[in-house]
């Protein structure tokens, strides 16, 4: 009699594909001067707040940012000095938003006048973990002995609220609340998200 013989083979094969997304408010990319006032010294913050799951992001994907995109319209002097820090925040924002949610951040970069787009690239690319549903992308204007004043660009088109901190302000605001609702920020970042991991077993 022949002997049986099983023989179980178990293949797994782990594949993933990564897709680049890109957060954004702004449409399109022609930069326009906004009517946004600015702080001599810097220390001043802009910034958009993003829900990832408008981007296709759900809460069980990473979020990998490498690049910062920001737009300026005018910087006075060689002293003027940003970068962006990344922050988890809720539905409550502003009312609920502390440092202490800091994810990442950027190096800090000096820009002049002949800056109008910015691309920043992470050296350090910042994960956002898998259980963050909303972001807030904040451009920092360091401070700056000589006291350097920095214009932030917009686009024509554009679909949410801009916030800002700074001049006296202590905490975040809505352009619409200064009193300058057409004063839309251009800013973004890139980075990508893992689409899928297959694990595929064979039996035989």
């Amino acid at each position: 009699m022949n002997k049986l013989y099983l023989a179980i083979i178990v293949l797994i094969s782990l594949t993933s594909q990564a897709q680049s997304v890109h957060l954004t408010h702004s449409v399109g990319t022609n930069l326009i001067e906004i009517p946004m006032f600015t702080c001599p010294g810097g220390l001043q913050y802009w910034a958009r707040t993003f829900i990832l799951e408008d981007y296709g992001i759900s809460t069980s994907q990473e979020y990998t940012i490498n690049y910062g995109h920001v737009g300026f319209s005018g910087v006075s002097t060689w002293d003027s000095n940003i970068g962006f820090n990344i922050y988890e925040i809720d539905e409550n924002f502003p009312a609920s938003f502390s440092e202490d949610n800091l994810i990442g951040s950027s190096p800090i970069i000096g820009i002049n006048s002949n800056d109008s787009m910015v691309v920043l690239a992470f050296d350090d690319p910042v994960v956002v973990p898998k259980h963050v549903e909303r972001i807030l992308v904040e451009v920092k204007q360091e401070f700056s002995l000589s006291s350097a004043l920095t214009w932030i660009a917009g686009t024509v088109e554009d679909n949410d609220y801009s916030w800002y901190k700074g001049c006296g302000r202590p905490e975040y605001i809505t352009t619409e609340d200064l009193d300058r609702p057409d004063a839309r920020y251009f800013i973004g970042v890139t980075g990508v998200k893992i689409l899928s991991i297959n694990l595929l077993t064979k039996f035989i």
